[in-house]
């Protein structure tokens, strides 16, 4: 390990001289084999991703279930007021 790069594993107080931190900021950099191998190996999940429906030709694309719904009529204590006891 570079003498300069120690400093970053120690216990010692977090603040470190700027030039030791561009040169931890350069060494991190991944390599193009890193990214070539990270491209060949890497499973990325998007969560709560929906994929927009295909394209056909001579047709326009279909709504997504989420535009096409109507939205929900809101109860009368959500919109600011409240609800109107008898008595």
């Amino acid at each position: 390990m570079e003498r300069s790069l120690r400093a970053l594993v120690s216990t010692r107080t977090t603040q470190l001289p700027p030039t030791v931190a561009m040169r931890a900021r350069e060494v991190a950099n991944p390599t193009a084999a890193d990214l070539a191998r990270a491209e060949e190996e890497l499973i990325i999940v998007r969560r709560f991703y929906v994929p927009p429906a295909p394209l056909v030709a001579g047709k326009a694309a279909a709504p997504r279930e989420a535009e096409s719904r109507e939205p929900r009529p809101r109860s009368e204590s959500k919109r600011g007021r409240r609800p109107q006891h008898g008595g």
